[in-house]
């Protein structure tokens, strides 16, 4: 059996979908070539491998304890039983910001690089992320907006392997949006917005609130809570999926549905330990088909949860939601142009064409929106597929159909 830890010279590693992988799994990888790395296949020597995969979530977060398992489950009896996912939650393998280089020098097999992390060296994939692209994202919006996209910019692929390891997929959170704390004055318009104090999750997000006028605070995730709680932060920005898994929402007293923007994970694997698999093995992570099973996972788990944990907000009669009208929020989304201008250079730069990737992203945003395209979608054969390797009945939440507005 082979356990692929730092101490080994073959390290093993793997992660989605979201296409997560979840979302938007990775184009032209060939069913069972050689890894990234050049390596010709292993031969199929029936050796076992156990896979340690790092996740950023807790063991408790609904991405981990239906997904992860699932994904896990269906890992092992493709395999025939030769491949084993060991998960690792909360950091507790590597740092969330040393998740690329801890994946590439084996100390983790798989592992979920945050897009607050990426920074000029993934231009063209900060596309996914910029402030207010979208109208409203949700994981599969934006992962069919890559899928769109990476048939014209191999750079979605190429930003990954020039860093030494291989992409297997995407995950992504849904739409950010503020979450007042209480007794703070709710947020109507862009002058409401001035001066107040948002945590930020990435250099665009603080870039965002920046240019909107307000304070921006780079804050762990753990430490959200604390901060609304006690003043510290005016306003909490996340997605709905977020504030319920960080308690913010017990902090809070109104939403600004704003969309300020997504946070998106490369899900990268360690190029050796591909390499050292026989084919069939390799295929169950590179193979377009599987990655986009995964990331279908992931967008599927992330829409249900997103869907009802608004649902229980409006319920709670706790909060008073505001969603900005087009006019109100074109004038917030003005301000962005200085963000954007500046990313485009960054795009030149790496030998893209940062102006027509931005009119793309656009279109493409605009074909998919959430509220426009996918109210009533039949999602019955994921939620039959992710159930049947999840082993149980899938909770509540998990519905067959998106519901209308």
């Amino acid at each position: 059996m082979k356990k692929f830890k730092k101490v080994l010279t073959a390290a093993i590693s793997i992660t989605m979908l979201a296409t997560t992988v979840l979302t938007g799994c990775g184009g032209g990888a060939s069913s069972g070539g050689a890894s990234s790395g050049g390596s010709a296949p292993a031969a199929d020597s029936g050796e076992k491998y156990i896979i340690r995969y790092a996740s950023v979530n807790p063991a408790t977060d609904n991405k981990n304890v239906v997904v992860l398992k699932a994904w896990a489950n269906w890992l092992n009896e493709k395999s025939g039983g030769r491949i084993e996912l060991e998960p690792h939650y909360s950091n507790e393998a590597c740092k969330a910001e040393d998740a690329l280089t801890a994946t590439k020098n084996g100390i983790v097999d798989i592992a979920e690089y945050g897009s607050g992390y990426w920074g000029s060296e993934f231009p063209v994939n900060s596309s996914l992320v910029l402030p207010m692209v979208y109208n409203w994202c949700d994981s599969w919006t934006w992962s069919y907006c890559l899928d769109d996209l990476r048939a014209k910019y191999p750079q979605f692929e190429t930003e990954w392997s020039d860093k030494g390891v291989t992409l297997i997929g995407w995950t992504a959170s849904g739409s950010s949006n503020f979450f007042t704390g209480k007794g703070k004055d709710p947020v109507y318009t862009l002058e409401d917005f001035k001066g107040r104090i948002s945590n930020c999750f990435s250099n665009y997000e603080k870039l965002a609130v920046q240019e909107l006028g307000g304070t921006p605070e780079m804050l762990a995730p753990t430490d959200v809570y604390d901060a609304l709680s006690k003043g510290v932060l005016d306003i909490c920005n996340v997605p709905y999926t977020g504030s319920h898994a960080l308690s913010v929402r017990d902090a809070a007293a109104s939403i600004t549905e704003i969309n300020l923007g997504t946070c998106v994970w490369g899900l990268v694997m360690n190029n050796d330990v591909l390499a050292s698999m026989p084919e069939d093995l390799q295929a169950l992570f590179t193979d377009d088909a599987n990655r986009t099973m995964l990331r279908n996972w992931y967008n599927y788990q992330f829409v249900c949860d997103e869907l009802n944990y608004k649902a229980e907000d409006v319920a709670s009669g706790q909060f008073e939601i505001i969603t900005l009208d087009d006019a109100e929020k074109a004038r917030w989304k003005e301000k962005m142009d200085p963000i954007y201008e500046d990313w485009i250079k960054e795009v030149d730069a790496a030998g893209a064409d940062g102006k027509q990737l931005l009119a793309d992203l656009n279109e493409a945003s605009a074909k998919y929106d959430f509220e426009t395209y996918q109210r009533g979608m039949d999602v019955s054969a994921i939620h039959d597929e992710l159930e049947k390797y999840y082993g149980e009945p899938l909770p509540e939440q998990y519905v067959t159909t998106i519901p209308e507005k």
